[in-house]
């Protein structure tokens, strides 16, 4: 499998760095504030593209969406503590040059993410139909929200951990690359409810199934400028190293889990005098 070539990886990681540390503050602060509010106003279409088509098939299924975007909000509760706290921690790192230390603050977030998120994920499945009846489902809206739920849970892990990468994204200064994760799973999402909802006649399932198929293909699709094309590399601690495509992450992780930040270490690369 083929890896980036070191030499532009370095060119970019500088050319990024240069960016965040020589733009005049007055031109940088909108070049990351458009991108991160456009980013918010786009994840509202999940919403409202699912209750526009669910509504058709009746005021039952219709309610089943509100019901579920409790969960919805609560995975994405998780995604945004870690991301920010994360963020907020790395952005500070990379400023004082600490880079290896940011690459274990972000590794930690991430995973810890993917835990909570298959954690939540397992007791929502497992306790489907009396969580729909708490969060105040009636016996005509039960089986809409179940239907729908189970799907939200499936691909939660996947929507809960690219809150956090879409946050790092941000505090590393792309905030540009973290909106088209989300653009991609909205487009998407937009497109297939009618396809599976109507075309397929799958119903509220085929929402579900919508919902959970671009938040899941959104995940991967949070890759910044630096990674290689042929996907990025993970190298076990053991006496062997594999390869794999991991689209999501923004440079290779060396001796365990560890993220490597896509910013490069300001104690040794000087930025250019303008």
């Amino acid at each position: 499998m083929a890896v980036s070539d070191p030499r532009k990886r370095s060119a970019a990681e500088q050319a990024q760095y240069d960016k965040l540390v020589g733009t005049p503050i007055p031109k940088l602060i909108p070049r990351l504030a458009v991108p991160t509010v456009l980013s918010m106003m786009i994840t509202m279409l999940y919403n409202l593209a699912d209750s526009f088509f669910v509504g058709k098939l009746g005021t039952s299924a219709s309610a089943s969406v509100g019901i579920v975007m409790s969960i919805l909000a609560t995975f994405q509760a998780f995604g945004f503590l870690f991301g920010h706290g994360a963020g907020a921690v790395v952005s500070r790192q990379l400023g004082r040059g600490e880079k290896e230390e940011a690459n274990k603050t972000v590794s930690t977030s991430f995973f810890f993410t993917l835990v909570i998120g298959f954690l939540l994920s397992a007791v929502g499945l497992l306790t489907l139909h009396p969580l729909m009846r708490l969060l105040g489902s009636t016996e005509t809206i039960l089986p809409y929200s179940v239907e729908y739920a189970r799907w939200i849970f499936l691909s939660g892990t996947f929507f809960c951990s690219s809150c956090v990468l879409n946050n790092v994204l941000r505090y590393e200064g792309r905030a540009f690359y973290a909106m088209i994760g989300l653009v991609s799973g909205s487009v998407l999402n937009i497109f297939l409810d009618p396809l599976f909802i109507f075309g397929f006649h799958l119903g509220i399932r085929g929402a579900g199934m919508a919902t959970a198929l671009s938040q899941t293909i959104s995940f991967p699709a949070i890759s910044p400028p630096g990674t290689s094309n042929s996907g990025n590399r993970i190298r076990s601690s053991g006496s062997c190293e594999t390869e794999c495509r991991v689209w999501s992450v923004s440079s290779s992780v060396c001796s365990g889990p560890r993220f490597s930040t896509s910013v490069p270490d300001p104690m040794a690369m000087q930025p250019s005098r303008p």
